[in-house]
């Protein structure tokens, strides 16, 4: 279809260049990704682990392997069976969260060249992770500006405040470099589209995609199916019709003319998300097989070419009309030409049911609470333990997670954002976990430092 934007190119590179030297979704291509990512999930946990053990809580940091290892279990589809690039984020916010908390205990050079390392590659990865990151460094140098001549302690900082790690110097160094970065993938982009994206091209039709387009603001795979360029639909042939530099137009003018014209139905999407980005993470498994001979063939037909059903990748029929409510149904149901429209939303409502049911089983439940539910609590928790909330592992990990999903909850979210994010939730619940023990015992945390003098 022409040159895109439509993600940021790193991960994309990555594939393209294993491709080429493996085959193109060969074997060994598939093998070696697997071996990357697993290598990257490993590594991560490791990167937790040391920004850990130069905590006040160090002999603890085995609870942080539970955590961290029963959350990856609990989203084995994710990790195990597939391959988009939940690992990467993952991996970079682990890597962003052990800079900041080295730059808060410490000025070694170490944390300062991953931090601009971070500044190069982020806006290539992950426009929410370089959101982040720009966030925190700037308030790195506020909180440094405000603390100055007065004391800022961290419990196990080994310091009073942060120091030339947050100077204005080291933040003009990281601009630079951000600036770099996006520049350059930004020139490719004017010069191959004629559009100026410095990251992807596709915010707009997301925004689209989920405030106008779905039911309720929360994406589901069935909101894929039906709108999203990737799969076969309507949307896709307009896509390649217009080619991506038209089509990327035609969205951003349609993106601010619906903000301008439904500020009531964008906050209450954007509510929505919220709830259950922080609350209760919307099931989105929401794509169920039609049940062999439950439709006739010609209804069928053409119920599919209404978009209430689709042909999903494995070429399965499936209904995508399940989030949808009955009344609605019935009325399209109506305005089709069926030979048998009774016998249609009799199969409509049995495979509705059969996705409630799998969206009540308690696994789906589990996880739900596991990735929004419980860091939500355990950022509240953390806030009320004054050893907690003072710690720079925690602080970093709340900042980073908030400041990561609020551009997905303004615009577009669902279950891949959310689970990249495990292993800052596994930090959350590692050091609240520890903080209640400690006020259990009604005991101190252990010094960072075991030879240094105790505080009068």
């Amino acid at each position: 279809s022409g040159p895109t934007a439509w993600m940021p190119p790193a991960y994309v590179a990555f594939l393209a260049a294993v491709f080429a030297v493996l085959g193109t979704k060969s074997g060994a291509a598939l093998l070696f990704v697997l071996g990357i990512k697993y290598a990257a999930l490993a590594a991560s946990l490791f990167v937790l682990l040391r920004t850990a053990a130069s905590g006040p809580v160090a002999r603890y940091r085995g609870l942080l392997v539970l955590a961290f290892t029963g959350l990856i279990a609990a989203n084995r589809s994710t990790w195990f069976m597939a391959l988009h690039d939940p690992w990467l984020v993952l991996t970079l916010s682990c890597a962003m969260l052990a800079c900041f908390v080295g730059r808060w205990r410490s000025d070694a050079a170490l944390p300062r060249r991953s931090s601009r390392a971070l500044a190069l590659a982020l806006p290539l990865v992950s426009p929410a992770l370089a959101a982040a990151f720009v966030a925190l460094e700037v308030g790195g140098v506020v909180w440094r500006w405000w603390t100055r001549g007065r004391s800022s302690e961290f419990p196990g900082s080994g310091r009073s405040a942060p120091g030339a790690a947050f100077s204005i110097r080291n933040a003009i160094i990281l601009a630079a470099l951000f600036t770099l970065s996006t520049s350059l993938w930004g020139a490719r982009n004017w010069e191959s589209l004629g559009l100026l994206i410095p990251t992807k091209s596709n915010i707009w039709f997301d925004l689209i995609q989920a405030n106008e387009l779905d039911e309720d603001g929360l994406a589901t795979n069935s909101t894929f199916m039906r709108f999203n360029p990737s799969n076969p639909n309507s949307i896709q042939a307009e896509y390649e019709q217009l080619g991506e530099a038209a089509f990327t137009q035609r969205y951003r003018a349609r993106a601010f003319s619906f903000l301008r014209e439904n500020p009531g139905e964008m906050l209450r999407r954007i509510s929505r998300r919220t709830r259950s980005a922080l609350l209760f993470l919307k099931n989105p498994h929401d794509v169920i097989d039609i049940a062999p001979g439950s439709l006739d063939r010609e209804d069928q037909s053409v119920i599919e070419a209404a978009g209430l059903a689709g042909i999903d990748w494995r070429g399965e029929p499936v209904w995508l009309s399940l989030g949808q409510s009955e009344d609605v149904v019935r009325s399209r149901l109506g305005a089709l030409e069926l030979r048998d429209p009774e016998r249609a939303l009799d199969a409509w409502r049995d495979a509705r049911e059969n996705v409630q049911t799998l969206g009540r089983h308690w696994t789906i439940i589990a996880r739900a609470i596991a990735l929004s539910t419980g860091p939500s609590l355990l950022i509240a928790l953390g806030l009320l333990l004054p050893a907690v909330r003072r710690d720079p592992m925690f602080a970093a990990a709340t900042a980073l997670y908030l400041a990561y999903l609020l551009p997905y909850i303004l615009i577009s979210h669902y279950l891949r954002y959310q689970v990249s994010m495990v292993g800052l939730q596994a930090v959350l619940a590692f050091r609240v976990a520890v903080g209640l023990w400690l006020e259990f015992k009604g005991a101190a945390p252990p010094r960072a430092n075991p030879a240094e003098p105790p505080e009068n």
